[in-house]
């Protein structure tokens, strides 16, 4: 990735720091995979289930490193998130006359939502590696 799509990556993020979860863990754990979404997307996002597989391992690095109730609590967030931003991102999508740039920040939060569900899922089926415990406070490890 280049040092300008990072910065462009870190200053989006940091436009949308408002649009996080308060607890530090949850707000770290979705800050994490948003990162992962958008450094996925500057290259390309193509087919929702070859991007999320492709982005699993920086996905389960963050996600195994927090308690699962830490990831259902993120994911309850996303949920209500992408609802407030007008989801789901297909039907926003077709009225706001399918124009791609009016769903951006939904379509990043439904992206996000849908990789850390994929992560969860694989944590809940014992995937994640055996020293890749969660930490009491988790700060994040796809900082920029």
């Amino acid at each position: 990735m280049t040092r300008v799509a990072i910065v462009a990556a870190t200053l989006t993020l940091a436009a949308c720091a408002h649009s996080l979860p308060p607890e530090p863990s949850e707000r770290a754990l979705v800050r994490d995979m948003v990162h992962i979404v958008q450094a996925r997307d500057q290259v390309g996002w193509a087919l929702d289930d070859l991007e999320v597989q492709a982005a699993l391992p920086d996905a389960m690095a963050s996600a195994c490193r927090v308690q699962p109730a830490t990831r259902t609590t993120a994911l309850e967030w996303l949920d209500g998130h992408v609802e407030e931003l007008g989801g789901p991102v297909e039907q926003a999508w077709r009225d706001r006359g399918k124009k791609l740039s009016a769903v951006s920040d939904l379509w990043l939060y439904d992206r996000t939502r849908l990789l850390l569900r994929t992560a969860d899922r694989w944590a809940h089926d014992g995937k994640c590696p055996f020293w890749l415990e969660p930490e009491r406070e988790f700060t994040g490890l796809q900082d920029f």
